[in-house]
């Protein structure tokens, strides 16, 4: 009796267990995937379901990262729905921003349930990005069925619409933004429906911003359903944070200030 039709006697479930258990050890999940077609699927979902750029220690090494995960995804595209989660951390030089297969790669992920953009880089603007690349980023939060979406060190944004685009996953239950500067948010579209079931919020920024994001959730009926509100506390924004609990008393259950 050969291996294959040894293996092929236990419980799929029996298999997918033993995979799990390993589901930390990258070097553990690549041997699994050769085992056999049994060891297969469930070690693909777990070393795929969340893909890390830019956190290479050398500066040269992100850019052939991202080149090697599209060159995957093009002759695997079955791949693609078992990246869950996403974390772009882009520090200097700006790799993120020279680098085609990054762009490419967003479009052909459609799965995501977390997403995370983490500059690094107190200097950084949004408007650094390629036009095509931020067109790219919003397109795939918009289209995801994002649960989690983290923004960290973004800088400055100048169009109101492509920060509503960031955060227009109708599935959005925990949004966390910080260090970005936002213009008002009068004129940003988007329909009510669409933060619905945002529950937990976190934002560490200026009281500009602050006023902002506080408007722009308020019309849109949000603030009332929120359970959790985290804040990065400094006396500037103190009234601002008032707001924000007064707003959301109806559904609060938990606060924090750092």
């Amino acid at each position: 009796m050969n291996s294959i039709s040894l293996v092929s006697r236990f419980p799929q479930e029996l298999i997918d267990k033993v995979v799990l258990e390993n589901v930390s050890d990258d070097a553990t999940l690549r041997s699994c995937a050769l085992v056999c077609r049994f060891f297969l699927w469930v070690s693909q979902t777990c070393i795929f379901s969340h893909i890390e750029l830019g956190a290479d220690p050398t500066p040269s090494t992100p850019g052939p990262r991202a080149c090697r995960l599209h060159l995957v995804l093009q002759h695997s595209p079955h791949l693609s729905p078992y990246v869950r989660s996403l974390r772009i951390l882009k520090g200097r030089p700006c790799w993120a921003a020279e680098n085609s297969s990054l762009q490419a790669i967003l479009s052909m992920l459609h799965a995501l349930t977390t997403f995370t953009f983490d500059v690094c880089d107190l200097n950084f603007q949004w408007n650094e990005l390629p036009a095509e690349l931020r067109t790219a980023i919003c397109a795939l939060c918009a289209r995801s069925p994002l649960s989690k979406l983290q923004l960290t060190s973004l800088g400055k944004f100048t169009d109101p619409d492509e920060f509503a685009s960031l955060i227009a996953s109708p599935s959005l239950v925990h949004l966390d933004l910080s260090m970005i500067v936002l213009p008002p948010l009068d004129r940003a579209g988007m329909t009510p429906k669409r933060l619905k079931d945002l529950a937990n919020f976190s934002i560490h920024a200026l009281p500009s911003t602050m006023d902002a994001v506080l408007r722009f959730l308020a019309e849109r009926g949000v603030l009332v359903h929120l359970r959790q509100l985290v804040f990065m506390w400094s006396p500037e924004v103190t009234s601002h944070i008032q707001r924000f609990i007064d707003a959301s008393a109806p559904s609060l259950q938990e606060l924090a200030l750092h």
